[in-house]
């Protein structure tokens, strides 16, 4: 579901579930992609037994480490499945740095239980990055109760409980304010330039590197003023190079995210590096 100047834009896709559903939309490809998020050696062989057995087990819970790894990968696929076909849907008047990519959303609301359940917060935030992979720089808070589909029913009778509801931190979790750059530029090339000026009145400015994801501490519920500057040619959505003007971001468990990794996010081909990167990315965020 999407918003724009109040007119509501709605897709749903039926064929599909996060326990159902797999055999109409999975083939070799998708396989690959879901071996290609596990940061251990699996074959696709064991990757097609693992989707087949959830198919013919639907309300079955996986039972050990690797294997919630596993099925967060399947997740994974199916969230960016899902992005992916009703991306072209979008209502034409949201803003996009170029076809092809996320439109520039000014605020996220992610559901469903396969991020709501996940074992920490940082889970549930990095499988949202990787799957719908974000561009230019929005919030994402995360329905943590799973309510979103009861406060639909309560709009009609009264919306303003609902929207104070969204903005109740026992209620959802804000995530934070993500970041993610656009670039042709090579790994390790400069992308961002994050200046950052305190309640406390303290000031400090980063730069961040193209290739991959970052956190900057912000305290829950404290304020801080952000510039956020495109650098070699970076997009953030008013084109390359072109600054952003201030925000004000609100702490969150994150922060604020730097997710430099470019779009789309691509992996090493060797598996060593691949689970290296993996690993890093996660250990970025916990």
């Amino acid at each position: 579901a999407s918003s724009h100047d109040s007119l509501l834009d709605i897709n749903t896709l039926s064929e599909i579930g996060s326990r159902n559903g797999f055999d109409k939309v999975f083939g070799q490809e998708n396989l690959e992609r879901i071996q290609s998020w596990v940061p251990f050696p699996v074959s696709i062989e064991d990757v097609n037994d693992f989707v087949h057995n959830l198919i013919l087990h639907p309300t079955s819970i996986a039972t050990t480490p690797n294997g919630s790894i596993l099925e967060n990968s399947v997740h994974r696929e199916i969230l960016n499945h899902a992005i992916t076909s009703v991306g072209r849907k979008f209502n034409k008047q949201f803003g996009e740095i170029s076809p092809g990519y996320l439109p520039l959303f000014d605020l996220m609301i992610m559901s469903g239980s396969p991020l709501s359940e996940l074992k920490s917060l940082s889970t549930s935030l990095l499988t949202i990055l990787d799957a719908v992979q974000p561009t230019g720089f929005q919030q994402i808070i995360l329905d943590k109760n799973n309510l979103m589909s009861l406060l639909g029913s309560a709009m009609h009778i009264n919306p303003d409980m609902v929207a104070q509801m969204i903005l109740d931190p026992n209620a959802f979790s804000n995530l934070g304010f993500v970041v993610s750059p656009v670039s042709n530029s090579r790994i390790g090339t400069e992308v961002l330039r994050v200046r950052i000026a305190y309640e406390t009145g303290h000031e400090n400015t980063i730069v961040f590197k193209k290739g991959n994801i970052y956190k900057i501490p912000l305290p829950s519920r404290q304020k801080a003023k952000i510039l956020l500057e495109p650098l070699n040619r970076a997009d953030l959505g008013r084109g390359p190079g072109v600054i952003l003007p201030s925000k004000m971001v609100v702490g969150g468990p994150f922060g604020i995210v730097v997710d430099a990794r470019g779009r789309p996010i691509t992996l090493p081909k060797r598996d060593v590096e691949r689970y290296a990167t993996l690993l890093g990315w996660n250990n970025n965020l916990s």
